[in-house]
């Protein structure tokens, strides 16, 4: 069996951008803004990274560049143009007839014909800049996140009712905005498992989510949903498979996969994994070894570098297989409900995961929600009674890391106590994530702009014949 992937989401029309005739940005600077303006200009999905110079008159275009430019495209002749100038003033017109409106993407600044604006105008990925009014849907600037992880024990499929039932049960307008399902130990023998759990698992979201991406690797599987109406704005997401051994086998295949998007202006890495059994020692060599071999292009195109730590987040969950070391003499079946805090205290003094954290040996950058819980590992089948001769222990985890603290704060961290074929009990955790830095456009002309400017789907994308003709793109730094 090998591994297989579906992407649900619809592919966005990707129009290429002819080279403009306008003076072009210097991008042979150093900074990750100069390499992303370098490689979102020959990129087809991406709009032209220029800066125009209003004090000289763009230079003639050969037909030798005319002849590439439409060939590129395939889809127009009409050459690019500069705006017109004001010969009475000598500069831009949007200067003297205030007719433009700027619209700022966090990294990128666009100004665009008011006249034009009818429709969606795309940024970095082809997704569209928010409006005024899309930004006011959000509450706070924030989307809501609720991430889950589960080790199914190589149990059938109709095990995942589970996490049915359990989204099922979330009232719609309380239900998080962005839903990551994290599977480890699929049944190696079913080979439309993949296909048969999107199908139980979506019938809860059906009316409110998107599939954004359904990625299955050998034995491990991670399920991200959106709201329908966050689908537009963020970027189609890059999945991969880092194996933990340099022989990947179809049965409890150890590794992680990695998932890469950019939703609002947030650059998000979500990864999902399942850590080796055997030895503490081995379960750091694996997280490094993750760390060295997760590497995203896109996130290179935009920011520089393909380190995750480049990202603006990264969530890391899944079983992580760190134990309890102290044996104890608590009676967890007696808390699994309520659980006392001052035991789970001291159980956790014993974690080898807070253990390897404080001595910076792996996921010395990660930060854990305080765990109110009883242990998730390990369970008899279909029963709340812990496996004899076994110490209970927090195997499952959700753990985040964010560029600015401010960014991301977890609501619960909690799990599903509900007995099941798998011998792990579902952990999950709730989020708040910041994706837009600024409350609202800044416009040059609001008289002139109505609210719902520039915010129609991403699908009606602005065809670049006339992008090209009305768009002009301005380098800025990130705030």
């Amino acid at each position: 069996m090998s591994p297989s992937q579906t992407i649900c989401r619809p592919s966005p029309v990707v129009v290429a951008p002819a080279t403009p005739t306008w003076q072009r940005a210097n991008t042979s600077s150093g900074g990750e803004h100069g390499r992303a303006m370098s490689v979102m200009a020959s990129e087809a999905a991406q709009a032209a990274a220029l800066r125009y110079d209003p004090r000289a008159d763009p230079p003639a275009q050969s037909s030798d560049n005319r002849k590439s430019s439409s060939s590129t495209l395939q889809t127009t002749t009409t050459t690019a143009s500069a705006p017109t100038r004001s010969q009475s003033q000598g500069r831009p017109p949007w200067r003297t007839e205030r007719r433009y409106t700027e619209i700022d993407d966090h990294t990128w600044k666009y100004t665009l014909n008011n006249e034009i604006c009818g429709q969606s105008v795309v940024g970095f990925g082809n997704v569209p800049i928010p409006s005024k009014d899309n930004i006011a849907k959000l509450i706070d600037r924030k989307l809501s996140i609720r991430a889950i992880t589960w080790n199914i024990n190589e149990k059938p499929v109709k095990t995942l009712d589970l996490l049915s039932d359990h989204l099922e049960h979330i009232p719609e307008n309380i239900l998080e905005d962005i839903i990551i399902i994290a599977l480890q130990e699929l049944p190696p023998s079913t080979k439309t498992f993949h296909e048969d759990a999107l199908a139980i698992i979506v019938k809860p979201l059906r009316q409110t989510h998107n599939t954004l991406i359904s990625y299955r690797a050998w034995s491990q599987m991670i399920f991200v949903f959106i709201k329908k109406a966050h689908t537009r704005f963020a970027t189609e997401p890059m999945a991969k498979f880092v194996p933990a051994s340099t022989i990947v086998k179809p049965v409890r295949t150890k590794g992680a996969i990695g998932v890469c998007l950019r939703i609002y202006q947030r650059w998000t890495v979500i990864i999902a994994s399942h850590l080796s059994h055997a030895t503490p020692l081995q379960r750091i060599q694996d997280y490094h070894k993750i760390m060295r071999s997760l590497k995203f292009s896109t996130l290179c195109s935009f920011k520089g570098s393909d380190d995750i730590f480049h990202a603006d987040c990264v969530l890391w969950l899944g079983d992580l297989n760190f134990r309890i070391t102290e044996a104890n003499t608590i009676n967890w079946k007696a808390q699994l409900q309520k659980p006392n805090p001052k035991d789970i205290e001291n159980t956790m003094e014993s974690d080898e995961l807070c253990i390897i954290r404080k001595k910076e040996m792996a996921f010395a950058e990660f930060s854990e929600a305080p765990i109110a819980f009883a242990p998730t590992h390990k369970f008899e089948l279909n029963s709340n009674d812990y496996v004899q001769n076994r110490i209970p222990s927090y195997t499952d985890r959700v753990l985040y890391w964010s560029k600015s603290p401010n960014w991301l704060e977890t609501i619960a961290y909690n799990c599903i106590q509900k007995a099941s074929q798998s011998d792990h009990r579902p952990v999950y955790a709730t989020m708040r994530l910041e994706v837009v830095n600024k409350s609202t456009p800044k416009r040059f002309n609001s008289d002139r702009v109505s609210d719902d400017t520039v915010s129609q789907s991403a699908v009606d994308n602005i065809r670049h014949t006339e992008a090209r003709n009305h768009l002009i793109k301005e380098f800025s730094s990130q705030t």
